[in-house]
């Protein structure tokens, strides 16, 4: 039976999911739109987050990313609505949950405070609640909240999540022969990290698996580490031989950040499968070998 998908969103997530559907059997994807040779039936929406750049827009000019953001919301879910997509799901970050809840982050305390994530993680909920409207009319809703994502295919920016961050300054340093790296906290907060073949694959598993299961769905990875040994760990892989120093005045964010993902791993019998230690040797011998200064 063909599978008609249509999926929103400009982000590394997005374009990975793309390609992971596009090798599945009798499998269709529009992009942010309606084709017109694909206008029904559509079996299942994807939402994920507007665009690449979402990250540093958020930083630099929140009113102009929410605005934005709030357009595309709108556009997106009146495509779902408007065409009856019985299957809807949504895809949100760690940063939804709030920083006053303890660890590890259950669903039911996603709505317990101001969001870590700020206006970031404020626009995210809104996909959460999309997903509640869905399966109050009827049909079938998820909303997937992912840990902090890793990847070869990553942005590598000073802007970038953490582990693209690290090895991106890492290595500017290596090649440019600077002393030292400055890590913006004491380093001794704990965090989990998800790879995005694991993120894309997990995704898969819900939307194929997880009728039994609507509703707010965690995936991330279990395996802690600090902030200062995730940085040693990727200095010595890129070969920076010099020193980490730790900038005291920046806050490095929670302490602690971790998932319950038993929902996901119990009731519907997916774990990850990418090692953390494994995972940051392939991204930054990847990030290395295409360098240029």
């Amino acid at each position: 039976m063909s599978r008609r998908i249509l999926l929103f969103g400009g982000t590394v997530l997005a374009d990975r999911l793309a390609d992971k559907l596009a090798t599945l059997p009798e499998t269709y994807v529009c992009r942010n739109g309606i084709a017109t040779n694909f206008a029904h039936p559509i079996d299942l929406a994807i939402i994920c987050e507007r665009s690449k750049g979402s990250r540093e827009l958020w930083q630099t000019s929140p009113a102009t990313e929410m605005a934005s953001y709030l357009g595309y919301l709108y556009n997106a879910f009146w495509k779902v609505q408007s065409h009856e997509i019985p299957h809807l799901v949504t895809i949100g970050s760690a940063c939804e949950y709030p920083a006053t809840v303890a660890t590890p982050y259950i669903p039911e305390l996603l709505w317990d405070g101001w969001p870590d994530g700020d206006y970031r993680g404020a626009m995210l909920r809104i996909l959460e609640l999309f997903v509640k409207l869905q399966n109050d009319s009827g049909r079938l809703g998820h909303h997937i909240v992912l840990d902090s994502l890793y990847g070869p295919v990553d942005d590598f920016n000073e802007n970038a999540a953490l582990i693209p961050a690290l090895i991106y300054r890492c290595t500017e340093a290596l090649y440019k022969k600077h002393e030292t790296v400055t890590i913006n906290s004491d380093g001794k907060a704990s965090r989990t990290f998800l790879h995005y073949d694991d993120a894309v694959e997990g995704i898969l598993a819900v939307i194929n698996n997880g009728r039994h299961f609507p509703g707010v769905i965690n995936h991330g990875g279990d395996q802690q580490i600090t902030v200062d040994k995730l940085a040693t760990i990727i200095k010595n892989f890129v070969g920076f031989p010099g020193e980490l120093v730790y900038d005291l005045s920046q806050s490095g964010g929670r302490e602690e950040s971790m998932l319950n993902c038993s929902l996901l791993q119990d009731g519907i019998g997916f774990k990850p499968v990418k090692r953390l230690i494994a995972g940051l040797e392939e991204v930054t011998r990847n990030y290395r070998q295409n360098y240029s200064a």
